[in-house]
Order: structure tokens, then C-alpha cells, then sequence
């Protein structure tokens, strides 16, 4: 964060950045590329969450036909080796199916007004398990393992956290 959001919440440490915004202790930050600007949302008026996937079913249904149609060329004895390149077109469009999948969050505020963030469905599902950790902290204890050992004993004697 530089210039004017850094000025703005200058004491607030970055908890986690991710390619669509930027949590800190009490705000979430987010990028707003094709307009050049940034908006700061603090985490206590976010009501709700809604993550929202884009997938294109068609993609998929369309790599669905060419493998079938490459197993067909493989078990037909006229199939004159036209399995491998069906596989392999079926591979491509898969692979487009994966890349071109999408997600939008819409964050609900307090005060009814919502703010819209896309991106891809794995940075999407990430900002959001950030969002969730960021404004409930008590919510995933940060315990090592030792630590969960222990409580799982009766006695709990001796406590391998350095306070």
C-alpha cells in the first residue's frame, strides 16, 4: 500500500495480501484496477458475504464430448490413431474450462450498501477465509500442535506457550 491508503491507515500492519485487496488488523483494502483507486472498508461494518462462481458449464461439456469421442477413436478399430489428438484438444479446452472460472464477492455493509470485488475462484475463496480470521480472530485458534495435545489431556500441568 503506498501513497494516499498508506497515509490513511499508516499503523495498520498488512495481516495478508492477496492479488484482490489487502487485509489489516481492522480494514480490508481493495484495489480497483480499472479505475485507479483503492477502498478502504472497515471489517466490523461488513455484514455479510456472498462469493458468487462464474463458471462456464459449456467449456467443460464441450471437453466432456471430446473424450468421449477419443475413447471412441481408441476402441474403434477405423479409429486410424485420431484418440490422441481428440485427448489432447479435450486436455485444452479443460485446461481453458479451469483458467477462465471466476468469482465475485459481494460484501454486504452495516449500512446497506455493497461492494463488489472479481477475480479468479482460488483468490476469491482465500479473500474471503482471510476476511473471516481478520474480524473473528478467536474464532481459529492459533495453537501448535503441542499445544492441542496437551488440551486433550486431563492434567493439563505445563504449557508450551512463551507469554
Amino acid at each position: 500500500m503506498t501513497g494516499t491508503v498508506a497515509r490513511a491507515i499508516y499503523d495498520e500492519p498488512a495481516l495478508k495480501r492477496n492479488p484482490l485487496a489487502t487485509v489489516t488488523e481492522h480494514y480490508l483494502v481493495i484495489r480497483k484496477p480499472e479505475r485507479h483507486e483503492h477502498v478502504i472498508i472497515p471489517l466490523s461494518r461488513i455484514a455479510r458475504m456472498d462469493v458468487f462462481k462464474r463458471p462456464y458449464s459449456g467449456l467443460l461439456a464441450i471437453a466432456g464430448a471430446a473424450f468421449v469421442l477419443s475413447a471412441a477413436a481408441f476402441t474403434s478399430s477405423e479409429g486410424d490413431g485420431f484418440g490422441y489428438p481428440l485427448a489432447a484438444a479435450g486436455m485444452l479446452v479443460l485446461l481453458g474450462y479451469v483458467a477462465s472460472r471466476r468469482a465475485e464477492i459481494r460484501l454486504l455493509l452495516d449500512s446497506g450498501l455493497t461492494e463488489s470485488i472479481a477475480g479468479h475462484v482460488g483468490e476469491a475463496e482465500s479473500l474471503v477465509k482471510i476476511i473471516k480470521q481478520a474480524s473473528n480472530p478467536r474464532a481459529i485458534p492459533r495453537y501448535s500442535l503441542a499445544e492441542r495435545i496437551l488440551h486433550l489431556i486431563p492434567m493439563r500441568w505445563a504449557s508450551v506457550r512463551n507469554t
